[in-house]
């Protein structure tokens, strides 16, 4: 007790010191709890309860185009078909079971109006694979899924919150999705209502139907169970003979696919691992910089601390005694750090949340007990980073400071100490923000790369029509054809059209295809380009420009003979040096229909925005007849939204049971798909400026302190006629030494660590000069200011006064 009332009166006897360490401490640890607030959201974005023997298992694609959810040692990995996870299931040796999940949306009919909501198709053994056990009823049983079994449902905590008022009688009662009634059967646990089931409102059991399903519609999240004793590499091996024998019995679908077996957190990206390892890097430089900088300024009050500290122990206190007082003062210190750094965390987390809005996972985080733990723990170990050091060094105090008094100048020893902590610091910083240039670079250019398409004043909407309203391809192309006409006719639309996905936003499908009058190549060795069913005026709507030929007219959708559109980097692959207009394909899901190529169309990025433009064909959208459309309007105004109530009016009035939703401008749908992207460089970039002020702040306090340490030996040169310019060159100079050694260390650990994030990340381009130069600049600028005011500071010495002083 007796230490800790000294060590809060050497905290209030220099409240300017011990505010600057305070605060230096509290911003480490504010961006430390807000980095362990983004692992924690990753770690539970998937809503399992379940760890031990689960896995994410996906297929893989050599064609970048394919991927959903990432790309690992030079394989696209996509979802999985239902009939793939069904041989899967029977063939399989090293697993117990599979689970599946897909996300769909759906329209709920009964109530007042007609609502879209959102809906998680999963096999009817997930709740229980993935721990979830209802709130309330039950989960799904084994013969919910069954062909022709009574449908059933299973609602999220907030839907049922917003849709029934959380009423306890809910379980038994009947809702209609999709023109078909479902019983309620249970609901789910409000904590499932996170991650990637924040949106759902609803699950319905997954019908497992081989016969009925596609097997190159790969759609489902995967994960399995591995029997005891399997380990993931045996059970991957396993799993890859099943997928050779699927591709030599469907060599048309399966050709080119194999098989991955990941760790569960892989569902979320292959790349997932490596952002993680990133954050808590992050985390850890800014909270050693920030120890190094407060070690730092504890240095610097050696000389004004050792006449006590000799007093001290020369009145008998041990080494021991001297080093526990200290890391005392140093914990009291910490503490209220913590204290502040916890309060500037959750307001940098309420900023996150704000800015985040419509963006999956950020949302979610907060200060829970997790994220708290790390917190106090920081905090707690945080005086063994910057106090123990100093501790160590002011506890074995020199009795000749009871004869020298104050007069005592810091010695070389404590000099070389302060200046190797501001090697770190510097390194450190450099490390972190050439990672953050590099991928700010990335972020940047997938920002404004060109498209291939005009998305300015384009409002974009879905509609997805009921099998039981519209149960054929005719009925369905005589609604979507209507609907546009009443689009057209709104005030203020200048173009409509629809489409069976839309560019960038909806990720694309390749399908193998066949060239008339060319050798029909091996299954794995087919032409692939995507296929995109495109109503008339689409290319016009989107202004995406027209090569050569013509595009689709009217005509081609009423029974005249098919025709095709290609894409300019199609053309490139499969008609090198020729002119495929007039030459005929035939998807091979459809041989026998061979549709003739009248115009070639400008690129489009129909795949992520992170990948390469791909091959793409356009088709007449009657020859397909989806029930799920995506519509593109385009607005004479600059807020095409304003649009949207009139639209909507529009459909209602031809079919008033069908909604739009996600109805939203194009350009918010791209903000929206990189959004992620977008808060988490700009993290990054908070957390390395962070860091080059803490840096930038060691080596103004390690010159302004050798500067105030050095005035009577400065006096005396100026005294003797040094100009100011010699005495600026001697600080500055002094001052270099580790700011080289330090920027030195730094670039080769940041030579390593961005060779290894371009690994990991493939978008990283280690070349880019502009990332270099991003971190060349700031640097150097932050870094002189911080090296010229004391030096210039040291100039104004005057020598009367540094030579009456002592």
């Amino acid at each position: 007790m007796q230490d800790l009332r000294f060590a809060l009166r050497a905290f209030r006897r220099t409240p300017g010191t011990s505010s600057l360490v305070v605060i230096t401490l509290a911003v480490a640890i504010a961006a430390a709890t807000i980095i362990a607030s983004t692992i924690d959201m990753v770690w539970r974005f998937i809503p399992t309860e379940r760890t031990d023997g689960l896995v994410f298992v996906a297929s893989t694609d050599p064609r970048p185009e394919q991927s959903q959810s990432g790309v690992a040692g030079g394989l696209a990995r996509t979802g999985v078909s239902i009939p793939d996870l069904v041989d899967w299931t029977e063939r399989t040796s090293s697993f117990q079971e599979f689970a599946g999940v897909t996300f769909q949306s759906a329209i709920m009919t009964g109530a007042d109006a007609p609502s879209r909501i959102s809906t998680a198709r999963a096999t009817d053994n997930l709740p229980r694979v993935w721990g979830i056990a209802p709130q309330l009823g039950r989960a799904f049983e084994a013969g919910d899924a069954a062909p022709g079994a009574p449908r059933v449902v299973l609602l999220s905590h907030d839907f049922w919150q917003r849709q029934f008022s959380g009423g306890r009688d809910v379980a038994g009662r009947s809702m209609t999705i999709d023109g078909q009634p479902h019983t309620i059967v249970g609901v789910l646990p409000a904590p499932t209502g996170r991650g990637m089931f924040k949106a759902i409102d609803v699950m319905v059991p997954l019908v497992l139907d081989r016969e009925r399903e596609r097997r190159d519609d790969r759609r489902l999240y995967v994960t399995g169970v591995l029997k005891p004793g399997v380990a993931r590499e045996q059970a991957e091996a396993d799993l890859a003979r099943v997928a050779r024998q699927l591709q030599s019995d469907y060599p048309r679908t399966n050709a080119r696919n194999g098989v991955v077996v990941r760790p569960m957190l892989e569902m979320l990206g292959a790349n997932i691992a490596a952002v993680l390892l990133l954050l808590s890097s992050v985390a850890f430089m800014v909270v050693c910089i920030a120890c190094a900088n407060v070690a730092s300024i504890i240095l610097a009050q050696v000389a004004t601390r050792r006449r006590e500290l000799a007093v001290r122990a020369a009145m008998g206190a041990g080494r021991w005694r001297q080093i526990r007082q200290f890391m005392v003062e140093s914990l009291v210190t910490a503490s209220i750090a913590g204290a502040a750094g916890l309060f500037l965390a959750g307001w940098g987390l309420a900023v996150i949340r704000f800015a985040s809005e419509g963006i999956d996972g950020f949302s979610d985080m907060g200060l829970n007990g997790r994220v708290l733990a790390v917190s106090l723990a920081l905090t707690l170990l945080a005086p063994l980073g910057f106090a123990l050091l100093p501790a160590i060094r002011m506890s074995s105090p020199d009795m000749e400071e009871l004869r020298q008094g104050t007069r005592g100048a810091e010695t070389r020893r404590g000099r070389w100490l302060r200046e190797s902590l501001v090697v770190p610091q510097v390194a450190l910083a450099l490390v972190l923000m050439m990672q953050v240039a590099f991928i700010g670079r990335v972020t940047w250019r997938l920002h404004n790369m060109d498209r291939g398409f005009d998305s300015e004043q384009v409002l974009t909407f879905r509609m997805n029509l009921t099998e039981a309203a519209y149960p054929d391809g005719a009925a369905t192309q005589r609604f979507y054809t209507s609907a546009l006409e009443r689009i057209r006719s709104v005030p203020g639309v200048a173009g409509a059209a629809a489409t069976n996905r839309l560019p960038v936003t909806d990720r694309q499908i390749a399908a193998p295809f066949v060239i008339q009058g060319k050798p029909v190549p091996p299954s794995d060795a087919q032409p692939q380009a995507a296929q995109v069913a495109i109503s008339a005026g689409y290319l016009q709507t989107l202004k995406i420009p027209l090569l050569q030929g013509r595009g689709f007219v009217e005509a081609d959708y009423n029974n005249a003979p098919p025709v095709a559109l290609v894409s300019r980097e199609a053309a490139r692959q499969y008609w090198p040096g020729q002119n495929p207009i007039g030459q005929r394909i035939a998807f091979t899901d459809r041989q026998n229909e061979w549709l003739e190529v009248v115009g070639i169309a400008d690129d489009v990025r129909n795949t992520g925005p992170d990948l390469a433009v791909t091959p793409q064909i356009y088709v007449p959208g009657s020859w397909r007849s989806e029930r799920a459309a995506a519509f593109v309007v385009r607005s004479a105004t600059t807020d095409p939204v304003q649009l949207a109530p009139a639209i909507r009016a529009e459909i209602a009035r031809l079919d008033k049971t069908q909604p739009i939703y996600d109805v939203r401008s194009m350009r918010r749908l791209f903000v929206e798909d990189l959004g992620g992207t977008y808060l988490f460089t700009g993290m990054l970039g908070v957390f390395a400026i962070v860091a080059l002020l803490l840096a930038a702040a060691g080596v103004y306090g390690l010159i302004s302190f050798s500067v105030s340490q050095r005035a009577r030996e400065i006096g005396v040169r100026m005294a003797l006629g040094a100009e100011p310019r010699s005495i600026l060159g001697m600080v500055i100079v002094r001052g270099s030494v580790p700011l080289t050694l330090g920027l030195f260390l730094g670039s080769a650990g940041a030579a390593a660590l961005v060779s290894v994030t371009a690994s990991a990340l493939q978008q990283v381009d280690v070349r880019d000069p502009l990332a270099y130069l991003a971190v060349a600049v700031p640097l150097a600028l932050v870094t002189f200011v911080a090296t010229y005011i004391p030096a210039r500071r040291a100039t104004q010495v005057d020598p009367l006064v540094a030579l009456r002083a002592e």
